[in-house]
């Protein structure tokens, strides 16, 4: 993960590590064979991701894949592609299978192929495209039992990207979602929205994202010796999340610009992502000094 930051004006970009995923507390081995096990063997698991690249949903998706692990199911992970920050946070004794796709479209002939082949008893997705693909790729290996999960509002995405293939979204949502085994969102307002899109006779539990890790405690008890966190320095603003426009990360910019005008302040943005050298330029464009 890395920084980006505004000083008045001072801008900063810092490489931070990812940090090690924390295992999940641990149950009695009784009670892990008796939610894992159906019948004489564990329940098999896969969990569909488009990268192990660095964001909110990706983060979920593998703490749920390492907390599923440990209980005693057994759990893959599947990507479209190898690689990604986050590929080296995945446990020794997780299977990543590639696709070896570049997009959602071209990999929906071999996820068909795996589903086919590998049987697995639930499929686990994130994210609108990949929910879609995992419900008509399950359509044609029948036993296979779907769970979509939608991490953000879904309208919003449509409306930002704005092409004819987000266009065709809600249709698809629609008609598709529905055939799911489960669909969850992570917020009320994320179910809300998603129900509008939907018919009434859908259901949509809400679990909200694991974001507190057991070793918060001791992440917290350590020394920050960044000048900007140390007694006496100016007041900061801090922005979290993944650089893509809906984020919105523009708009704190732009609003802290004018702040800095009157105010002496920083800013730091903590995340990764496609925006990053769009809001670099964006900092330089509106005077502020990036460092």
């Amino acid at each position: 993960m890395s920084e980006l930051g505004a000083q008045s004006g001072r801008a900063v970009a810092r490489g931070q590590g990812v940090g090690v995923l924390p295992q999940p507390r641990l149950d009695s081995k009784d009670d892990r064979r008796r939610r894992a096990a159906v019948n004489d063997g564990p329940l098999s698991v896969m969990v569909y991701l488009r990268a192990l690249e660095l964001g909110g949903m990706q983060l979920s998706l593998l703490r749920l894949v390492i907390g599923l692990s440990s209980l005693g199911f057994r759990v893959r992970l599947v990507v479209q592609r190898n690689g990604g920050i986050l590929a080296s946070q995945v446990p020794p004794g997780i299977e990543v299978i590639s696709l070896n796709a570049d997009r959602t479209m071209s990999s929906f002939v071999p996820l068909v192929r795996l589903l086919r082949s590998e049987r697995p008893d639930v499929v686990v997705s994130g994210l609108v495209h990949g929910n879609l693909a995992i419900l008509a790729a399950a359509r044609l290996a029948p036993g296979v039992r779907t769970i979509i999960t939608e991490h953000a509002p879904p309208r919003s995405l449509i409306v930002l990207n704005g092409s004819w293939r987000y266009r065709l979204l809600p249709t698809l949502i629609g008609a598709l979602y529905p055939l799911a085994d489960a669909i969850v969102a992570v917020s009320q307002g994320v179910r809300g929205e998603l129900a509008a899109m939907l018919p009434s006779r859908a259901p949509i539990a809400v679990i909200h994202n694991p974001v507190v890790p057991e070793n918060l405690p001791e992440l917290a008890s350590r020394p920050e010796r960044d000048p900007w966190l140390q007694q006496g320095a100016q007041p900061f603003i801090v922005g979290v999340g993944r650089l893509c426009s809906e984020k919105r990360f523009d708009v704190l910019i732009r609003a802290f610009a004018q702040l800095a005008d009157g105010i002496p302040s920083n800013l730091v943005i903590v995340g990764e992502g496609p925006e990053r050298e769009r809001l670099e330029a964006l900092i330089d464009e509106l005077g502020c000094v990036r460092g």
